[in-house]
């Protein structure tokens, strides 16, 4: 299934998708959004770790490759985004965000 089918099965339309970029511009350069937003990823960033840890059957607490593995994926999260930004907010960010975790996944193969 595409991303951009996914994106409409969860109930997103053409509409969300146009006022995106000015909602993603208005938290890149509003202090007071981008402070929350930054609280938002530490939460999300936890629970992302624990989730991971998890599926592995480790300790999220003694080991530290699922935080490492979540602050990765955010951190790729956010500069996949300030790129699309860059670009003019050209296609879908999901378009984008999974395409990068897939070039993720090839060089983590590659190590």
């Amino acid at each position: 299934m595409e991303a951009r089918d996914r994106l409409h099965q969860r109930g997103r339309s053409h509409a969300d998708e146009r006022r995106l970029p000015a909602r993603v511009q208005l938290l890149f350069e509003t202090p007071g959004a981008r402070a929350r937003m930054a609280g938002h990823y530490l939460q999300l960033e936890g629970a992302l770790a624990e989730l991971i840890a998890a599926r592995l059957g480790i300790d999220d607490h003694a080991d530290l490759r699922p935080r490492m593995l979540s602050a990765a994926i955010l951190g790729m999260l956010r500069v996949v985004t300030f790129d699309w930004m860059r670009d003019g907010a050209e296609g879908l960010l999901v378009d984008r965000i999974t395409a990068r975790f897939e070039e993720m996944r090839r060089i983590a193969a590659q190590i």
